[in-house]
């Protein structure tokens, strides 16, 4: 290869990387790529989403909805599904919460 052609190819090479077109570390990402908000939003609500599931199905393992809503709220009846429904939402805020906390003092410089 000529020297004028190794000169247009880091020429097109940096237009490409300045572009943000390349695959490479210092490529731009793209227009449509997720903004930081809501990718700290996916990291706080999706893993309490899984440890609320986990959590719902291990303490309905063992409580039923409806005997529990006997004892807590006798006057309203809950069907089993709505109980099932209420416990998973209280888990998630629970978990979700406790994530956000997490995350949030996670952010925080905190002295050493």
């Amino acid at each position: 290869m000529g020297d004028g052609a190794k000169q247009r190819y880091k020429s097109a090479v940096n237009k490409v990387l300045q572009k943000g077109q390349g695959d490479g570390p210092t490529s731009a990402p793209p227009s449509s790529a997720l903004s930081p908000r809501s990718i700290r939003l996916a990291a706080i609500l999706w893993p309490s989403f899984m440890v609320a599931g986990v959590a719902t199905m291990v303490f309905f393992a063992f409580v039923d909805p409806h005997e529990l809503n006997l004892i807590s709220f006798p006057s309203l009846n809950f069907s089993r599904e709505l109980g099932y429904s209420l416990g998973f939402f209280l888990i998630w805020l629970s978990t979700a919460s406790a994530s956000y906390l997490t995350a949030l003092l996670l952010a925080r410089d905190l002295p050493a």
